[in-house]
């Protein structure tokens, strides 16, 4: 139990210890395991209890270490020591760091993993000791409902699933309330507290509300965080009972918005597709972590300079395949609109966070076993001189001041069963010395290589914290005759100037820039260069791509094209425009994929084939003339 005092003791996080069960798709748990989510729903209600214990257990505990800050309870350890209740197993803390994250970080993906199983560790044990109180109500149904209990594991929200596409967000995430099954046959509606959280009649500390009056243009949007008594999704801009605008949620996701369709179903399924087009043999194992860099995060720190080094910008110094930080962060913006999801200070207090996350857990399980052997290591990446260089964290980390992470960094504040720290090592799916006790249902051709092209990427790289909060850089076309359409976005999910994130700040004051990729569709790419048949692909591109950069609520605060807008001015700082190249390059369908259709030619089912890209091309940055509208 996790106490203030000096003989506090910590949450030790070990997952739900027993036999391994799947993680499943939460659709698939309410329609084919009735039992289980009805546990997994009053579990989840009854670690909201404001008096629930372990104290490390509850949900608002949990929402608030992993999101904003950390309250801090002295002992008598020391002078340069805090220990911190919330984060369920005491760490050392240096004065000053507020809290910290670990977004644009090649821990991302392995910090987050430990996290996942705490909550359904939590989840567990709430379940469990609901399953007993049946089992006394009803021993008939005991085996049944104890069983029921020992398989629940934390469930995923599969957004890649077609159902995406045209239904959108799933009702049983925004209904309003839920049908689950009880003992005897019996059914009863329950308030849905998957849809949101609700703080009470009072906020968390840190909940302040956030104006968003971004760089270069006088509009206006206020997120009313310290107002909102739960958590919302595509809220009104009101600081009272704000209407959740489901529908335009929706719309985005099953791309039938009028506006550029940013997070649909089609542009997500790509962005994963492109975390599978890494060469999957064959590389020399010195490019392995910068691999892992690229994969992992958005930072992609071991990404040659542009200008110091051209010529480095393909293979191996540079794939131009996905990040999974990059759908990551686009689900986040397209679920939260001006909500509780856009923000990071404030995302984990809606349930959808943990549904998604283990989703992106999903997909770094598939990724570990297609990949096993790209790593981050412990002696940081490759660099053009034939070096290496850490991998670092500007600011450190909450308990540390060294800027350094590699595979043996601890994952504070997560201890394992035996009182040490996680570490990344440990979170390997293939790792056997920490058993997870949790597994995914395999999934067909996680690849999914849709939409494929000759001309890969648009290459985007951009500072992130640079207008003090999330936003989005959408690439569109615009073939001058009026028609006009949309290629995809990249996403940052950034906390706000006011942030108590110290690395945040860190990060921020040292201008880091996160690299992104975006995959023009076949058929976008086949149109420009039909429309304009007298130019060079490259020039062709140029002259009709466009870019936008939008805030959250639809502020678009910054647009482009191939061709200067007599007229208009830019007042956007140099340091917000982004850099944006073209990349291209030939796609090989695997010949020992298991497919049974030709491999050698477009087919119905290609976007099925695995595919590897070799021979790749820099086409240097597009000449872009930028623009505000004020």
């Amino acid at each position: 139990m996790a106490q203030s005092g000096s003989d506090a003791k910590p949450y030790l996080i070990t997952g739900v210890v027993g036999d391994t069960y799947p993680r499943l798709e939460i659709r698939d748990l309410q329609e084919k395991h009735p039992e289980q989510f009805t546990l997994l729903v009053l579990a989840w209600e009854k670690i909201r209890q404001p008096d629930h214990q372990p104290v490390a257990s509850r949900f608002v505990e949990q929402g608030m270490f992993l999101c904003l800050e950390f309250m801090d309870y002295p002992t008598n350890v020391g002078p340069e020591t805090l220990f911190h209740r919330r984060a369920h197993l005491l760490t050392r803390r240096i004065p000053g760091k507020e809290s910290y994250c670990n977004h644009e970080s090649v821990l991302f993906p392995t910090w987050h993993r430990p996290s996942m199983l705490l909550l359904e560790q939590s989840l567990s044990e709430a379940a469990r000791d609901l399953a007993e109180d049946f089992a006394t109500q009803t021993p008939a149904e005991a085996a049944k409902w104890k069983q029921a209990a020992k398989e629940l594991r934390l469930p995923f929200w599969d957004w890649t699933d077609p159902r995406t596409g045209t239904e959108g967000l799933p009702k049983l995430l925004y209904q309003p309330t839920l049908s689950l099954k009880f003992p005897e046959g019996k059914t009863k509606e329950q308030p849905n507290i998957l849809a949101y959280y609700n703080f009470g009649p009072t906020r968390p500390d840190g909940f302040v509300n956030r104006r968003q009056t971004p760089v270069g243009t006088d509009k206006v949007q206020v997120a009313y965080y310290a107002n909102w008594d739960r958590t919302y999704k595509w809220p009104q801009s009101t600081p009272s009972n704000p209407q959740e605008q489901i529908d335009e949620l929706n719309d985005r996701l099953k791309g039938k918005s009028d506006k550029p369709l940013r997070g649909s179903w089609s542009e997500l399924t790509r962005q994963v597709a492109l975390l599978f087009s890494f060469r999957s043999q064959g590389v020399d194992p010195k490019f392995h972590p910068n691999i892992w860099d690229q994969f992992s995060n958005t930072g992609f720190q071991s990404q040659p300079d542009r200008k110091q080094h051209p010529e480095l910008q393909l293979p191996p110094w540079v794939w131009n395949s996905g990040s999974l930080e990059q759908p990551h962060n686009t689900l986040h913006l397209v679920l939260g609109g001006i909500g509780h999801m856009m923000d990071p200070d404030f995302a984990n207090f809606d349930p959808i966070f943990y549904l998604h996350h283990c989703n992106i857990d999903r997909l770094l399980a598939f990724w570990e076993h297609i990949y096993p052997d790209y790593w981050m290591g412990e002696k940081g990446y490759t660099t053009p001189d034939g070096g290496n260089k850490d991998f670092i964290q500007p600011d450190g980390k909450f308990e540390s001041e060294t800027p350094i992470v590699k595979a043996s960094t601890d994952l504070t504040p997560f201890r394992k069963g035996d009182g040490s720290y996680w570490i990344s090592n440990n979170t390997r799916w293939a790792d056997q010395s920490e058993k997870k006790y949790y597994t995914y249902p395999p999934i067909v051709d996680p690849a999914n290589p849709q939409n494929i092209v000759e001309l890969k990427p648009v290459d985007d790289a951009q500072h992130p914290y640079i207008f003090g909060g999330s936003y989005q850089v959408e690439i569109l076309y615009d073939l001058g005759n009026g028609e006009t359409g949309y290629v995809g976005s990249v996403s940052a999910f950034a906390r706000a100037r006011d942030t108590q994130c110290s690395g945040c700040q860190a990060r921020r004051a040292a201008g880091i820039k996160s690299s992104n990729v975006v995959l023009i569709p076949h058929d976008i790419v086949v149109k420009i260069l039909n429309h304009y048949p007298e130019l060079k692909p490259e020039e062709a591109l140029n002259k009709a791509l466009r870019a936008q950069i939008s805030m959250p609520g639809d502020i678009v605060i910054g647009r482009c094209s191939g061709q200067a807008q007599p007229g208009r001015s830019c007042s956007l700082p140099p340091q917000a425009i982004p850099k944006i190249a073209l990349h291209s390059s030939n796609v090989e369908a695997l010949q020992d994929s298991g497919v049974d259709h030709p491999v050698d030619r477009t087919q119905d089912l290609s976007p099925l084939t695995p595919y590897e890209t070799y021979d790749w091309r820099a086409h240097g940055d597009l000449s872009l003339h930028w623009y505000t509208d004020n």
